[in-house]
Formats: structure tokens, C-alpha cells, sequence
């Protein structure tokens, strides 16, 4: 494994996977180059697609299924809208949670492009809560920076109130306040 990594460093994809003994336990294994010379990074990308269309394995989300940490009072929660089809994303938790409270508070974009997720230069893209919460993190950041003296509390409210009303009659177990 640390010649693998060291050799990282120089060496493409398809180099390191070459690398790699073609026999496991007795077993012929094929490397890209045997396999057609097919660049190994378009492969993944089509099988990766592929298994996606063929088997539609995102979970789907029902309500009540927000959960710690997000059902926390002083959490603000959000929920993940896919930045494509302006939908809330199947996978993303619904409210309300198991004593009631309605939540997620609020609901952000994924799937945004980003060159930090793409491949050989071209952007890709982010899915996912992990890439909704950080638009409303940096929204939260920008109402501190102009109010300093704004409790955790007020944050919340001004953030809450920021948002434009989503689904049905807002707040709702979908999309909290809004997007």
C-alpha cells in the first residue's frame, strides 16, 4: 500500500492500476489496457452512471426521519434541493421530529458545480446535505459578520426569515421556512 502511495505521486491512474499484479489467489484479472484500452476515468464514469440508472439506489427519505443532530433546539437544519431540477432530493430527512417540532429549518441547493469534485479539469459535481448546509453556514457567517452582537437565536430567525417559501403551506416537514 505505501508503494502504491509513493507512486502516486509520478504516476497516472491507469499507470497505478497497471502496477497492480494480474493474478489475485489464481485468479486472471484484466487492466484497462487488456480490458481495450479504454481511459480508465471514462470507464468508472460509465459504470458509476450506469449501476445509478440500472438500479435507482437512492434511498428514499419518509417523514419523520430528521434525526440527531439535526432535530436539536438550537440546530439549524437543512434540508438538500437538487440545483438541476429544483426539487428536494429523495434522500434528503423530513420532519417533523418525533416530539413534534417542525424541522428541517431550512433547505439549501446540492448537486452545485464545483472543479474540486470534477475530473481532468472540468467541473463536477457536489451532492448531498454536506453540500447544501455550507451555503446556509456561509449565509449565517455574512449575518454574524454585519451584526457581531446577534445571538445564536437571532441568527436562526434571520436566516429562517431569508428564505422564499417552498412546498406546501410553509414551514413544512420538506423544505423547513423555505429555500
Amino acid at each position: 500500500m505505501l508503494a502504491l502511495a509513493a507512486a502516486s505521486r509520478t504516476q497516472s491512474l491507469e499507470e497505478q492500476v497497471e502496477a497492480i499484479p494480474n493474478e489475485v489467489s489464481g485468479v486472471e484479472a484484466e487492466t484497462p489496457s487488456q480490458a481495450g484500452g479504454e481511459d480508465l476515468e471514462q470507464l468508472l464514469l460509465d459504470v458509476d452512471s450506469s449501476y445509478a440508472a440500472a438500479f435507482d439506489m437512492a434511498p428514499k427519505v419518509p417523514a419523520h426521519s430528521i434525526c440527531i443532530p439535526a432535530t436539536a433546539r438550537n440546530a439549524l437544519s437543512v434540508g438538500a434541493v437538487d440545483a438541476r431540477t429544483d426539487r428536494i432530493e429523495d434522500y434528503s430527512s423530513r420532519g417533523p421530529t418525533d416530539d413534534g417540532r417542525m424541522k428541517p429549518d431550512v433547505s439549501a441547493p446540492d448537486n452545485t458545480v464545483s472543479v474540486a469534485y470534477g475530473r481532468g479539469g472540468s467541473p463536477g459535481r457536489l451532492p448531498g446535505t454536506s453540500a447544501a448546509a455550507p451555503h446556509v453556514a456561509g449565509f449565517a457567517a455574512l449575518l454574524k459578520q454585519q451584526n457581531p452582537s446577534a445571538s445564536p437565536a437571532a441568527l436562526h430567525a434571520a436566516v429562517r426569515s431569508q428564505v422564499r417559501p417552498r412546498g406546501r403551506q410553509a414551514p413544512n416537514a420538506d423544505y423547513g421556512h423555505g429555500q
